[in-house]
């Protein structure tokens, strides 16, 4: 009996997510989204961590499409989690990682190099965790560069507002 249950759960687990690329080939991002989430709801429900797993990778791969990396970065993470959970290796969700960390910290050296320094900030700060030891290394620098320029640059202005309205200056 627990077998044809396990098999009939199975079948709708590959349905939701059958669905849910469907939807994504037809650009439908916001339905695939749903039936990836009926099926998180269904594996968190049994505690089945590599299904869950599987769907968060699914869905980090969503964030992929919608351009917003640094999500994709937080659910894949979130997969890689629920596979050690599970006791399953993951070797490309480990690599995904990898890249994607990657990509957010090449965004932040453009955020940097545009004097985005706020932004160059929290992409760097988010990937930290995920690139090699070597590049942590060089990001801790940078990371603590930009927020000295960043603390600097509110205190010039701080002390530039402070001196306006010793001259007069009153904002409305």
């Amino acid at each position: 009996m627990e077998e044809i249950i396990f098999a009939e759960i199975a079948r709708e687990l590959k349905g939701l997510h059958n669905t849910a690329l469907r939807f994504i080939d037809e650009g439908k991002l916001e339905e695939a989204e749903d039936y990836y989430t009926r099926a998180l709801n269904i594996t968190t429900y049994l505690n089945f961590y590599e299904g869950m797993a599987l769907v968060y990778y699914n869905l980090a791969n969503l964030e992929v499409l919608r351009d917003n990396k640094l999500l994709a970065l937080k659910k894949l993470a979130i997969a890689q989690e629920l596979y050690e959970q599970a006791e399953v290796e993951s070797d490309s969700c480990k690599l995904a990682i990898r890249k994607m960390a990657r990509a957010i910290m090449d965004i932040g050296i453009v955020h940097e190099a545009q004097g985005e320094l706020s932004k160059a900030l929290e992409y760097y700060q988010a990937c930290f965790s995920y690139v090699s030891e070597d590049r942590q290394q060089a990001l801790a620098y940078e990371i603590d560069l930009i927020k000295e320029v960043i603390s600097g640059a509110k205190r010039k202005n701080c002390s530039n507002f402070k001196s306006a309205q010793s001259d007069g200056y009153r904002p409305d």
